[in-house]
């Protein structure tokens, strides 16, 4: 449904290359169980502001390479910087790559949680993988004029991403139960990974970002 990521702007690959510290670029698993289509309706939507870029190919997107969590953190970072924004960890576990698939990092590495809040941590390198606005809503993603929190609802979705949210679905996923997902495009051009926002009584609840094995 979504496809693999094959580009990062200057910056994340600048910070990528400082930091990386002989890790891989692969992505993460997300946690949904299973999934079927939903009908849901959505109203006129005026789509101007969602304008594609001359070359774009995807005409709706929220910009990975730009995101920030609170304003301040990108969603490459450091474990460092993870810990200074997030809080202490509740725990921090070792990955067996050999085992599973849809990490980000293709080398040994840890799931560090916080409050369910979740990031891939190999060496100093920290990805940020999984947002819980539920048990954490002061929690913000931004990127550019977009600002996305406990309080975004589906319909204010749709303001932005027509699109996408008409093509919402119904799914089942731990420690959620029954949702409304939505995928988002990471940027203009079609890559395999995307964001996976997930939505109960009409407000935001989560957001993963994904690539599928």
């Amino acid at each position: 449904m979504v496809l693999a990521l094959i580009t990062r702007q200057s910056n994340c690959l600048l910070l990528g290359l400082s930091i990386l510290m002989g890790c891989g670029d692969k992505v993460m698993e997300t946690r949904v169980v299973t999934s079927k289509e939903a009908s849901p309706s959505v109203p006129n939507i005026n789509t101007e502001e969602v304008a594609p870029s001359i070359n774009s190919t995807n005409v709706e997107y929220l910009k990975w390479d730009t995101a920030t969590l609170n304003g301040r953190l990108p969603m490459m970072s450091t474990k460092k910087a993870m810990i200074k924004e997030l809080g202490p960890l509740d725990s921090l576990i070792a990955v067996d790559v050999n085992e599973g698939c849809g990490y980000y990092f293709d080398q040994p590495h840890q799931n560090a949680y916080m409050k369910l809040t979740d990031f891939e941590v190999c060496g100093d390198t920290a990805v940020i993988r999984t947002i819980s606005f539920q048990h954490e809503p002061q929690l913000t993603l931004q990127t550019g004029n977009i600002r996305l929190s406990s309080k975004t609802t589906l319909l204010e979705l749709a303001k932005t991403f027509p699109m996408a949210v008409k093509g919402q679905s119904e799914m089942n996923v731990s420690e959620l139960g029954k949702v409304i997902a939505v995928s988002l495009a990471t940027g203009s051009i079609v890559t395999d990974d995307s964001w996976l926002l997930f939505f109960q009584r009409g407000k935001l609840v989560r957001i993963d970002y994904f690539i599928p094995c």
